[in-house]
């Protein structure tokens, strides 16, 4: 028996001599293989320096400031000399998501995302995101929810169908999401736009 806890110590110094050995030694060379990799893989997503990167922009908090912000957006992009789109690509895009939006209806999904979107007009979302907020200075949903609320205005004149329903069959998740969508483009709320047109 004490032949047993002898062998059991011994055992037990042993792997704690080798777990304080592996913490002390220097990284395999799978790791720096490994570190490597994940610079490459930085490098490669990163576009040259050309010394006209823009500035992230400042939160902005009234519309004034955003006319602003907007303008000095404007004059950025006049200046810069290089855009990662070509003017053939710009105008592909264009009339690609003419057709998508358009034709085909493709903001009736609830479900539509920039992936989606750029897969249908079969581009890859760094070009539309450029595409959107360089070219048409809007956002995804913005840029979607205004072919949605299109709809919706036109359903709201030509039908006596409750709004709610129309929200959901014009790609809203929900009405209170049509609302705040409606309101930011419109001014005011869809109940109050519909009674103020049918009169």
């Amino acid at each position: 028996m004490g032949v047993c806890i002898f062998y059991i110590i011994v055992l037990l110094f042993y792997l704690v001599l080798a777990h304080l050995s592996l913490k002390q030694q220097p990284p395999e060379v799978e790791d720096d293989l490994e570190i490597d990799n994940l610079q490459f893989a930085k490098e490669l997503d990163k576009e040259p320096a050309t010394g006209n990167e823009k500035q992230p922009k400042e939160p902005v908090t009234d519309s004034s400031e955003r006319l602003t912000t907007d303008k000095q957006t404007e004059t950025a992009n006049e200046n810069k000399s290089e855009s990662i789109l070509t003017q053939e690509q710009i105008n592909e895009i264009t009339n690609k998501l003419q057709r998508v939006m358009e034709d085909e209806k493709i903001y009736l999904n609830s479900e539509l995302n920039t992936l989606e979107l750029a897969r249908s007009i079969r581009s890859n979302t760094k070009y539309l995101y450029y595409y959107l907020r360089e070219i048409l200075h809007l956002r995804f949903y913005e840029y979607v929810n205004h072919f949605r609320i299109a709809d919706a205005k036109e359903m709201m004149l030509s039908t006596e169908e409750k709004i709610e329903y129309i929200a959901l069959s014009c790609g809203f998740k929900s009405y209170n999401t049509f609302a705040k969508a409606f309101k930011k483009e419109e001014g005011t709320y869809p109940n109050i736009w519909r009674n103020e047109k049918k009169q």
